[in-house]
């Protein structure tokens, strides 16, 4: 993600203690109660936009909205005080009346009350036309702005030479004194319904503003206010957001309005901004004072509204994050020279830290050159689940391994989890809930404690990459509809060599490549291989020291068939990763161990390396034998390829025959 920032002047810092404004101690003057001020607290900058409701003093015009003398002056210190109260660095006004003469009345009333001449209003040349009495009154739009703070730029008066915005908009460029940085404000004022119930003179005056904007500024900040006369939904509002404007009231306030008709509220006052612009807004909220403020206060059908205005510096800051999964970064623009990141962790990970080493979330950051900042997100190390919580589940980051334990039933579903490559579920686990684990893609090894009894529906559903499953209970566990669905059948089900023959004919479990979990207590004196057609048995003995054992098989051209590894006791942990001891499934009484290897080829040279190790991973000896599985005999091949009434099947990677409801091995054995 990137954000863009405008031209810092770095000698700002000495004068950051002015940067805010002040109401003055003269301005006695208390707000409506009940309507709620809005809160634009760490902004620099503040932009008032005002209908200031045919503010005219011709008193005799059939639009001028006073008629008196007094009636003009109370309605100018109201607007005066409003004003200085959202502590307005510039206002834009619309439906004031046509020459210079009316600004200067309410700049000089605002001086007045602030106690300074701060505040200053921006000279057009336009002329009233001086109508008959009985006539209407010719409005335009205008500013006034804090000449301590702003500086105004090249601006264009209302005497446009396109006759659709004439009088109807008016645009200029302010420099902020503190900062340099500057922007662009064009008011608005479009035809009211009454004049233009079809609302094709607005659509025009939309497409003439746009045109204008972009012929006389290009992409500078800019910022669009007014009175468009007509809520966001319609067309000359479309057409200004097509053009790359967002509506900033409905930004910060969806269900803003600054017109009640007959107690139908409506957003027809609007604050638009291009791209650029909006970052650098704080806020923008209307000011009820006209429509809940009563007539001590209002001066308006209108409600005015208050826009923060922070102006960047021209830096990039480059936000990233290690993995687009696991979280998102949001940024947030400051009331100075900064902006706040804030690290947003998705569920089942957390935010660790920056780039930089630093752990603050969230975190300002003060820009003083171009700048990128990573966001690091990790895994969740550890938590609670299962029914009442009474489940713990750890995480190791590293090998990505889930370890569940506690007692009861695991019924959550871990939709967060597809990451995980390996899952260990503890002995007095007893179900695996509906949906578990299901689609974990990147899930290869899966252990079952002692105490599993149920898979439930889908509880492994999709979790097509399982490549080992390691099950301690002695009896298989009942497993529901489509609970192992999309395993592949070379899935290898290690389970308690004595249960071996409970798994391998069970009409689920059976379909899988069962094998048993640890050698096998035997005798011997020495390392011996004794193949079949597609099996070998290696036996080995007992060294003192010993720690493990590590059997390798390779084919003729060296390449490595399986690595099988085994604990002193003969258990294989190669594939039972972190087994805790008591699940020991052998003692060391005996002189030896004797373990079958499954799935070899017939008729097949094979190479066999047995390396025993201390617990310092020293080599204490090492064997290495080759051998040759025997071939299929013809005999035997001839029931493999009976296919008119028998029905071949493979199962733990070895082939049988389904005939009349029983099971053969292909010596024509039946298989209980």
């Amino acid at each position: 993600m990137k954000q863009k920032f405008f031209t810092l002047l770095l000698a700002v810092a000495a004068s950051i203690g002015t940067m805010f404004a002040t109401v003055s101690s003269n301005l006695t003057w208390t707000p409506p109660s009940g309507v709620a001020v809005p809160d634009l607290s760490n902004t620099r900058l503040r932009v008032v936009g005002a209908n200031a409701m045919n503010y005219l003093s011709d008193f005799e015009a059939i639009n001028a909205s006073c008629k008196t003398q007094e009636a003009f002056d109370e309605k100018t210190n109201k607007m005066a005080n409003a004003f200085l109260y959202l502590q307005a660095d510039v206002i834009a006004l619309y439906e004031v009346q046509q020459d210079d003469y009316i600004l200067e009345y309410l700049v000089e009333e605002m001086n007045k009350i602030y106690g300074k001449n701060v505040y200053n209003y921006i000279l057009d040349g336009s002329q009233y036309n001086n109508p008959s009495p009985g006539n209407y009154g010719s409005i335009k739009c205008g500013y006034i702005y804090r000449s301590d703070k702003l500086t105004e730029g090249s601006w264009y008066t209302t005497n446009i030479n396109d006759p659709t915005l004439k009088y109807r908009m008016i645009a200029t460029s302010f420099t902020e004194k503190l900062t340099g940085e500057q922007f662009v404000l064009a008011v608005n004022h479009f035809t009211s319904h009454n004049a233009d119930q079809s609302g094709s003179k607005r659509n025009e005056q939309a497409e003439a503003l746009i045109t204008y904007l972009k012929n006389n500024y290009g992409d500078r900040d800019i910022l669009i206010v007014g009175d468009l006369n007509a809520e966001s939904k319609e067309t000359c509002v479309q057409k200004l957001i097509n053009a790359g404007y967002t509506e900033q009231m409905e930004r910060f306030d969806a269900a803003a309005y600054t017109y009640n008709y007959y107690g139908q509220k409506q957003l027809i006052d609007h604050v638009l901004a291009n791209n650029t612009m909006a970052q650098q807004i704080t806020g923008a909220y209307p000011y009820h004072i006209n429509t809940a403020g009563g007539s001590s206060y209002s001066f308006s059908d209108h409600d005015c509204y208050v826009i923060g205005i922070n102006l960047r510096p021209l830096y990039d800051i480059n936000i990233n994050v290690n993995n687009n999964e696991m979280g998102a970064v949001t940024t947030s623009f400051m009331y100075d020279n900064s902006v706040l990141l804030q690290a947003n962790a998705n569920k089942g990970y957390r935010f660790k830290q920056w780039s930089d080493g630093n752990i603050d979330n969230p975190r300002t950051i003060e820009l003083i050159q171009d700048t990128t900042f990573t966001a690091i997100f990790d895994y969740i190390l550890t938590g609670n689940c299962g029914q009442n919580n009474v489940l713990t589940w750890t995480l190791d980051t590293t090998s990505l391994l889930l370890k569940i334990t506690g007692g009861g039933a695991l019924s959550e579903n871990y939709t967060y989890g597809t990451f995980i490559r390996s899952l260990i579920i503890d002995d007095e686990i007893t179900q695996i809930g509906e949906d578990a684990f299901a689609n974990f893609v990147n899930l290869r090894q899966v252990t079952l404690g002692t105490g599993v009894k149920v898979l439930e529906q889908k509880a492994f559903y999709g979790c097509s990459a399982i490549e080992t499953i390691i099950c301690y209970s002695q009896r298989p566990p009942t497993v529901n509809t489509n609970a192992l669905y999309g395993l592949s059948y070379s899935t290898v089900v290690y389970v308690p060599s004595g249960y071996l023959e409970n798994y391998q004919m069970h009409d689920a479990w059976g379909l899988y490549d069962v094998r048993p979990l640890g050698a096998t207590p035997t005798t011997t004196d020495d390392v011996k291989v004794e193949p079949t057609e597609t099996t070998a048995v290696v036996v080995w003995p007992i060294v003192d020291g010993a720690a493990s054992y590590e059997l390798v098989i390779k084919d003729k051209d060296g390449n490595v068939i399986c690595t099988f590894i085994f604990n002193e006791q003969g258990q294989l942990v190669s594939v039972a990763f972190d087994a805790p001891g008591h699940r020991s499934l052998h003692q060391t009484q005996t002189a030896g161990f004797s373990f079958l290897v499954t799935g070899l080829d017939s008729g097949t040279s094979y190479e066999l390396t047995l390396t025993t190790k201390n617990s310092s991973d020293e080599t204490l000896d090492q064997k290495v034998i080759s051998f040759m599985t025997s071939e299929i005999s013809a005999f035997d091949q001839t029931i493999v390829n009976q296919v008119t009434t028998t029905t071949k099947v493979i199962r733990n990677g070895r082939l049988y025959i389904l005939r009349d409801g029983k099971t053969y091995s292909v010596q024509g054995q039946e298989v209980r």
